[in-house]
């Protein structure tokens, strides 16, 4: 700059002109060697992939792009109440997860059903046989290690 003060990088002039008015949305896409789906798209079948870590179902893949300098994924997810009635340990201390109790439903300001794609670990859910609200939370490895998107659009 000149005048002694710090200098402005070219990445945050990048990120103060905000991003595209335009978002790109996703049916699936693989990050850090996991594959993600949206929900609607793995409903009714045996594979899940829309299942992620802190217990979210994700309904929406969005990427943000500033300038095509930077891109950034956020999914937008269904999140249990892990502050109330939501979550729960059986008796051999394994999780369980209700769905028809929610939170962060974005219904208020202050509700972000929104997480970074970088944040999220896969996991998938299945039901209680004996109580059908309840889903029993399982961890998933990764079997491959690159990025890309799957499919562009709804």
């Amino acid at each position: 700059m000149g005048d002694g003060g710090p200098e402005v990088t070219k990445e945050i002039k990048v990120l103060a002109k905000g991003p595209n008015k335009i978002a790109r949305t996703y049916k699936g896409c693989f990050i850090n060697g996991y594959t993600f789906h949206i929900k609607t798209r793995d409903e009714n079948k045996k594979t899940q992939n829309y299942g992620v870590n802190y217990y979210g179902k994700i309904n929406d893949i969005i990427e943000i792009n500033y300038s095509e300098k930077f891109k950034v994924m956020l999914f937008k997810c269904d999140w249990a109440n892990t502050t109330g009635t939501g979550v729960k340990q059986d008796q051999f201390g394994y999780t369980l997860v209700n769905f028809s109790r929610l939170i962060h439903t974005g219904d208020k300001l202050e509700d972000d059903p929104f997480i970074f794609s970088s944040q999220v670990e896969p996991v998938y859910y299945i039901q209680d046989p004996k109580n059908t609200n309840w889903n029993f939370v399982v961890r998933m490895r990764p079997r491959d290690v690159y990025d890309s998107i799957i499919s562009r659009g709804k």
